[in-house]
């Protein structure tokens, strides 16, 4: 038998909170014993409770995280998503020659200091504040 622990204040709120745990006691008795699995990228994404996914309805995801989000993971939606690993660490070449590099970086850096100084335009005609710490970007990559 399972019940969610909740927090609430006040006479109405107390009242409410029995009727959510009546509620949860009933159709956790008429659910089956094991919890579900998804499909697909999901597959390993699993509810370890059988009510899970009525107390995810109920919004016990958010009312109680510490035992939702660790029991009931399929149905609060809190499976990890994987990703590809990428093929490569690095970008290919674009075709940019060392010069064109050098100047955008340079106009890059330019650009930075007039924010730096509060010299830039915003895009109401007035100035950006200042950024008085920015610091130049220095090209660290080679081809």
């Amino acid at each position: 038998m399972f019940a969610v622990e909740q927090k609430y204040g006040g006479k109405e709120k107390d009242t409410r909170r029995k009727t959510r745990l009546s509620y949860f006691i009933f159709t956790a008795n008429k659910t089956s014993d094991a919890g579900e699995c998804g499909t697909g990228k999901d597959s390993r994404c699993c509810d370890k409770e059988p009510s899970c996914a009525v107390w995810a309805s109920y919004g016990e995801c958010d009312e109680n995280p510490n035992y939702m989000l660790s029991k009931c993971k399929l149905s609060c939606h809190a499976c990890r998503t994987t990703f590809p690993k990428p093929k490569s660490q690095t970008c290919r070449d674009n075709g940019m020659t060392q010069e064109v590099r050098q100047m955008f970086l340079n106009m890059h850096n330019r650009y930075r200091s007039m924010v730096a100084k509060g010299e830039a335009i915003d895009g109401a005609g007035g100035y950006a504040p200042r950024a008085a710490s920015m610091k130049k970007m220095v090209r660290t990559y080679s081809f």
